[in-house]
């Protein structure tokens, strides 16, 4: 059962931080389309 504690622990651990990732690479794409575009718009 203790086992199964710390196994039960460590998931949400690793559940945390790739949501916490996934959250991280979200922004960071918006961030290069918002660049892209504004780029764009500078060279026409």
């Amino acid at each position: 059962e203790e086992v199964a504690t710390q196994n039960l622990s460590k998931f949400r651990q690793i559940q945390l931080a790739l949501e916490n990732a996934e959250e991280r690479a979200e922004v960071a794409e918006n961030s290069l389309v918002r660049m892209r575009t504004q780029q764009k718009q500078r060279v026409q």
